[in-house]
């Protein structure tokens, strides 16, 4: 026979679920024991509305769920006995399944369904690894035995006489109570059935479960504390040291999700529940982390183990190490992975760039600080002790230090002026911001390694990354942090050693020199959202397209003639809009000629929302598959030789697609359904150097495009880019030769018009001279051989004289 125990308290709205349930099942042989902590909803009349002999209440004295189950077992005369909580139902074969598996083990283990209330749909099903099988204990298993399974005991079978010879019962605590309970029956038993089959419904968000309402951590702490006493009582706590800490890790995270004290509060009810207990205690403590450790790696197999090494030799322990590895094809993933310590979280990102990867680091901090470290970088033995007692002392929201240059080549520390802090007069304000700074800003070094912030300081004033693969991306970041800091503090010690190598990212300014480029703008950008005073706005300006322009002038003429066109679309934009006082830049903008540029007027470009996720070349096509993650989208691809091209257009899930066109013809109108098995398929022949837009609608997001130019390997696709744009005034400059849609934003139709002997293609529409837009309609243009788009052509060119 098998005894289930139900805690019941108020769940008038589930007991009668869970009960049919247990009565509908195959086995019959069972009793049912409710024990009922006092409930005062009516579930005590839903309970005796069944006439069911096998059905046995009990009013229990107020005292809680593990009160109520520790009473529930004393009146159980089963062979075993199960414990349900009264909010959850069993599938209708649980317990025939379970006893005729159980055979003569001490337990069985099953998994579990999550069923959500407020969706009202099962949510997720828990498996167990497939390879499980019954187990007698060995030194095997005990090294990963609280892996093996959850500590809830809801997803066990116990046979009744196993759990009284070991004089196994439910710790009194208002939460947590099964892990004591759960894990010392692991501990005990000499053999374990595992059954990988979801046997029950665990309901979640509804507010009557105990993990609805779980915000006591203490009692998690007095559970764990009972289970280490139990296993050294019983000799095994070294056998099963490894998987005990990594459970209790894991499990002390899903509590403190729960909990809304800080981590300074839970230490101190970590030092009053462990006093006596030394390893335990120091092990929680290092889980309540002082600073969080972000180290973004991408195929740094070189350097990661003495940037890791760093670390964790500190002389300061309670950090938290965040690992973002952002898609390392090297061996620098499975050098971390042989660091065996608790404090390192490893987190894996397709590659990314640096700028989304720290984001992602931000996101998973738990500690009051944040240190950013390069993954070639390494620091000072008490780096981190250094940093987190000057915030702690004079409640910082960032903390700039020294650095110092390690030259890889000849493994020698050199001193770096911009990073010595020397900008900084001696005797300088121990607290200051941004208004200390005014006289000096620009030369303040930027960099995110150099400067620890509070980590609710960066929340609170939604300082992040740019989400998007940007070199030079901490400009942005430092600058937001320093103009939003109210206190801000200097520690003038060398205690970040910055590699210098030729595979840092910042090594490499020529091939970075475009990303650059648009961090300018994006900088002056941010500032004028920022409301920044003029006098530091133009000290900024002046500063950033300065270096720009040094840069520049420095390069050979490959790569002036590869930079030279975009930096003079920034240049000539920053000036419409701040007026450059840079002789340098205005010469270089007069001698440059900026009528080559390309002018429209009252009209938006439509955003190009092609992701290229891999190029496609078989025997007889080449061809890209790709990616959307928008409603609506828009790309260009061009063929480089003539063929059929076909394309492939399908989703993982079912998905609408509707409003299909290719160069303004359109192919699907209407709702269009496909899926993975079910792809649309469609095929046009394309000639040499053909251009071709594409655009559609779908019902959801995720949408993939395979597309192919056919007939043999040689003939190839690409996918055209945006071209480089800028905005000014409602106005649009586009550099020559160029392939983009845009939309006719004016009430009016409009009117663009075409310098002699040039070519502009609109719709597919050649022309030489004039072409009307139609109001609020989108247009595919070309624009082909250096030729002038522009409106109000008298203006414009006394604009461009006016340099």
């Amino acid at each position: 026979m098998v005894s289930i125990v139900i805690p019941l308290y108020n769940a008038k709205k589930y007991i009668k679920e869970c009960l049919d349930s247990i009565l509908l099942q195959s086995y019959s042989d069972y009793e049912i024991i409710i024990v009922d902590d006092f409930s005062t909803d009516g579930s005590k009349d839903i309970v005796f509305s069944y006439k069911d002999e096998r059905i046995k209440y009990f009013l229990n004295e107020k005292k809680g769920c593990a009160n109520a189950r520790n009473y529930g077992l004393s009146k159980a005369s089963g062979d075993f006995v199960y414990f349900l909580d009264s909010d959850d139902y069993l599938e209708s074969n649980m317990l025939n399944t379970c006893v005729n598996h159980i055979k003569d083990c001490d337990l069985c283990v099953f998994t579990n369904h999550i069923y959500c209330e407020e969706s009202a749909n099962v949510i997720n099903t828990l498996s167990l690894n497939p390879m499980l099988k019954d187990y007698e204990y060995t030194k095997d298993i005990y090294d990963k035995l609280y892996l093996l399974t959850n500590p809830n005991a809801w997803t066990k079978l116990f046979k009744r006489s196993f759990l009284l010879e070991n004089n196994l019962y439910f710790e009194d605590l208002p939460m947590a109570n099964d892990l004591t309970f759960t894990y010392s029956a692991l501990a005990c038993s000499k053999k374990i059935a595992f059954l990988n089959q979801p046997l029950v419904y665990y309901r979640i968000n509804h507010g009557t479960n105990i993990s609805a309402k779980r915000d006591n951590i203490a009692a998690f702490f007095k559970a764990i504390k009972a289970l280490y006493l139990r296993l050294l009582s019983l000799g095994i706590f070294d056998l099963v040291k490894d998987s005990f800490y990594k459970r209790i890790k894991s499990s002390f995270l899903y509590e403190k999700s729960f909990c809304n004290l800080d981590y300074d509060a839970i230490e101190k009810i970590i030092e009053f529940v462990f006093k006596d207990y030394k390893e335990v205690k120091q092990f929680f403590l290092l889980q309540c982390p002082k600073i969080s450790i972000i180290i973004c790696v991408y195929n740094k197999e070189e350097f990661i183990n003495r940037c890791l090494d760093s670390v964790i030799n500190n002389t300061f322990k309670q950090i938290q190490i965040i690992i973002i590895n952002d898609g390392s094809t090297d061996r620098s993933l499975n050098i971390i992975r042989v660091y065996n310590d608790y404090r390192i979280s490893i987190f894996n990102q397709a590659n990314s760039g640096l700028a989304i990867a720290r984001n992602e680091g931000i996101k998973k901090a738990n500690a009051k600080y944040i240190f950013f470290l390069d993954a070639d970088d390494f620091i000072h033995k008490n780096c981190l002790s250094k940093i987190y007692n000057k915030m702690q002392i004079n409640n910082l929201d960032m903390c700039l230090y020294k650095a110092s240059n390690y030259i890889e080549s000849s493994k020698k520390i050199e001193k770096n002026p911009y990073y010595s802090l020397e900008v900084f007069a001696n005797n300088f304000k121990e607290v200051f911001n941004y208004e200390d700074c005014k006289d000096f800003i620009t030369r303040i070094a930027v960099s995110s390694c150099l400067t620890a912030y509070k980590k609710d300081f960066l929340l609170e004033n939604d300082i992040f990354f740019i989400n998007e693969r940007l070199c030079y991306e901490d400009n942005l970041f430092f600058a937001k942090a320093l103009f939003k800091a109210k206190r801000i503090s200097l520690l003038r010690k060398n205690i970040y050693y910055r590699s210098i190598n030729n595979k840092s990212i910042t090594a490499n300014i020529n091939n970075n020199f475009q990303d650059r480029i648009k961090m300018t703008i994006l900088l002056m950008r941010l500032l004028k959202q920022m409301n920044i005073e003029n006098d530091i706005f133009y000290k900024y300006l002046y500063s950033y397209v300065g270096i720009l322009y040094n840069i520049y002038d420095k390069f050979d003429n490959n790569l002036k003639n590869k930079y030279k066109d975009e930096l003079l679309l920034s240049f000539f934009i920053l000036n419409l809009k701040y007026k450059i006082r840079n002789q340098n830049i205005l010469a270089f903008l007069k001698t440059n000629n900026l009528s080559h540029l390309n002018y429209i007027q009252n009209a938006s470009i439509v955003e190009n929302t092609a992701q290229l996720i891999s190029k496609i070349q078989t025997k007889k096509s080449n061809g890209l598959l790709l990616a959307f993650k928008k409603e609506e989208n828009n790309f260009f691809i061009k063929a480089k030789n003539s063929g059929l091209i076909k394309m492939e257009l399908y989703s993982d899930a079912n998905i609408y697609i509707s409003d299909l066109f290719i160069n303004a013809k359109q192919i699907i109108k209407d709702d269009y359904l496909v899926n993975k098995a079910t792809p649309f398929k469609y095929s046009f022949r394309c000639k040499d150097n053909d251009v071709f837009n594409i655009a559609f609608k779908s019902s959801k997001k995720d949408i993939y495009i395979k597309i192919r130019n056919i007939r043999n390997s040689k003939r190839d696709l690409l996918l055209l880019k945006n071209p480089n744009i800028a905005e000014y005034e409602g106005k649009i400059y586009i550099l020559s030769n160029a392939n983009f849609k845009i939309k006719a934003i004016s009430l009016e139709d409009i009117n663009i018009s075409i310098s002699n002997n040039k070519i502009l293609e609109v719709d597919n529409i050649k022309s030489k001279n004039s072409i009307k837009l139609k109001a609020n309609k989108e247009y595919i243009i070309s624009i082909k051989n250096k030729l002038n788009i522009f409106a109000r052509i008298k203006k414009f060119l006394r604009k461009i004289n006016a340099f």
